[in-house]
């Protein structure tokens, strides 16, 4: 999937549209709406957040024939141009890889806020995760991903030539 901080609207909506076992139909305004508010930290003037994010080829190649890639596309290449925001692409040539099993979120916060937490996805849910020796170990797996991904301008010029076949 791609990340929902990285997600247009209408990709948000049919994500949650498809979740119905997550989501009631009545509630998918309300999600949609609460995913597009968290963004605005992306893109605000001031303490905008810092978003380091590895997609899976997967993920965009699965939207790539839809009526969603265009402006899906588009929103990636821009928010990539963010200095806050890294958007890299873990491309299929690298094959199996150690995150087959799920995606998740690390969490860094001031000293004085939080330690360190993450957030694992999956099929019906997801939980946080406090263990500081399991963070850890997933800071490890994403820096692994990192190295393993297209870097910012790789991934983007991937997401331009997409962008292209869309047209």
């Amino acid at each position: 999937m791609i990340p929902g901080l990285l997600q247009t609207e209408a990709y948000a909506r049919a994500v949650h549209v498809l979740a119905r076992h997550m989501t009631e139909p009545a509630g998918v305004d309300r999600k949609v709406s609460v995913r597009m508010r968290r963004q605005q930290r992306l893109t605000a003037e001031q303490d905008s957040l810092e978003f380091h994010a590895v997609i899976s080829e997967a993920a965009l190649r699965r939207i790539a024939d839809t009526d969603l890639a265009e402006e899906q596309l588009r929103h990636l290449l821009a928010m990539a141009e963010r200095p806050n925001v890294s958007v890299r692409v873990l491309p299929f040539r690298t094959g199996l890889h150690e995150s087959m099993s799920g995606s998740f979120v690390l969490l860094d916060f001031a000293p004085e806020v939080s330690l360190p937490v993450a957030f694992q996805e999956y099929a019906v849910g997801g939980h946080l995760v406090d263990d500081q020796d399991v963070v850890a170990e997933l800071s490890t797996l994403f820096d692994h991903l990192g190295r393993q991904s297209l870097d910012d301008e790789e991934a983007a010029r991937l997401i331009a030539n997409m962008l292209k076949r869309t047209r």
